[in-house]
């Protein structure tokens, strides 16, 4: 009873919304009670247990679900499997197996009259619940892509390991298709396209491979190296500028300078008028000056007074300059 009651309630609580999910269950019970009330007036053996009202929520399921195919277990004995089938099928099979029940196990104790009375009393109110209240949610059946990507990723790994590297690709462009930011995906991705550097495929996931590294924390040295691997060999770089800006941030807490300023040379070259240059300069003029690198220093302070005069980090070079 209580394997059904969460399996079919919380489908329905979902579906139907919580109000209308206890009154079928209520009402239920009472049409199973009803039911085994009428033939049996004269019994003086008391009726107790929830499976009636159970009973009316797996109708109501059944029915208000009819066209949408489930899982089932099913066992032969000898042999078990699940199949799918429409949910409006299990109502007569559930039907079926009460009836057998109450005709050929004459001396059992369970109220099979009840059941019987939940079910089809179940399955008027699932109707009426559908048919003029107009509530049965279908999502609640829908399957969440995202739960394809630990069984993609083994795949792809599989893949990997037999050295089959154009399945593994296309296993994990499926994973970047559910998930673009997947980080496992990204870094296997990426370590492949690093076969053929010249492919406009290893441009995207690279630059892909450093924006997805930049998000992570205790990645800096994983972000360095990967910038440095793909200027070694890419001949076409195409870095965004405020990728690079950012790239220079991390060489400057990594005191690696000379590095950081390759990379402000390279935006002032192909992007001149980014916003984030007169705060980068500055920055790195700072931790160049900090560091004893003194003539460095005045050199990034003067090239940011000269390239950006309006800006207020113009105004700190120059006092930092007299």
């Amino acid at each position: 009873n209580m394997v059904f009651l969460w399996l079919v309630g919380c489908v329905l609580e979902l579906g139907f919304g919580r109000l209308s999910y206890i009154i079928i269950y209520l009402l239920g019970g009472v049409f199973a009670v009803e039911t085994f009330y009428y033939f049996n007036m004269t019994s003086n053996t008391p009726l107790i247990g929830a499976s009636g009202a159970i009973s009316g929520l797996m109708g109501a399921y059944a029915v208000a679900y009819g066209r949408t195919k489930i899982n089932v277990f099913y066992s032969l004995g000898f042999y078990f499997n699940y199949t799918r089938v429409y949910a409006i099928l299990l109502l007569p099979l559930w039907l079926a197996n009460e009836l057998f029940q109450l005709f050929y196990l004459t001396d059992s104790n369970v109220a099979y009259l009840a059941h019987i009375g939940g079910l089809v009393g179940g399955a008027f109110l699932g109707f009426i619940n559908v048919k003029v209240f107009r509530k049965a949610d279908h999502e609640v059946f829908e399957e969440d892509p995202k739960n394809n990507i630990v069984p993609l990723m083994e795949k792809a790994l599989q893949k990997i390991e037999a050295l089959d590297m154009k399945e593994a690709k296309v296993l994990l462009n499926e994973v970047l298709a559910l998930n673009g930011n997947h980080k496992e995906a990204i870094k296997n991705l990426y370590n492949i396209e690093k076969l053929q550097p010249s492919s406009e495929e290893y441009q995207k996931i690279a630059i892909k491979r450093m924006l997805s590294l930049s998000k992570e924390a205790n990645s800096e040295k994983e972000l360095m190296d990967t910038y440095k691997d793909y200027c070694q060999l890419s001949k076409k770089q195409r870095i965004p500028a405020g990728m690079l800006l950012h790239l220079c941030r991390v060489f400057v807490r990594a005191g690696r300078f000379s590095e950081a300023e390759n990379i402000i040379e390279n935006v002032l070259s192909s992007a001149p008028n980014n916003p984030l240059l007169p705060q980068v300069l500055l920055e790195t003029a700072k931790s160049n000056a900090q560091n004893g690198r003194n003539e460095n220093s005045i050199r990034l302070l003067r090239i940011l007074r000269e390239s950006f005069p309006q800006t207020p980090e113009a105004e700190i070079a120059a006092k930092m300059i007299s």
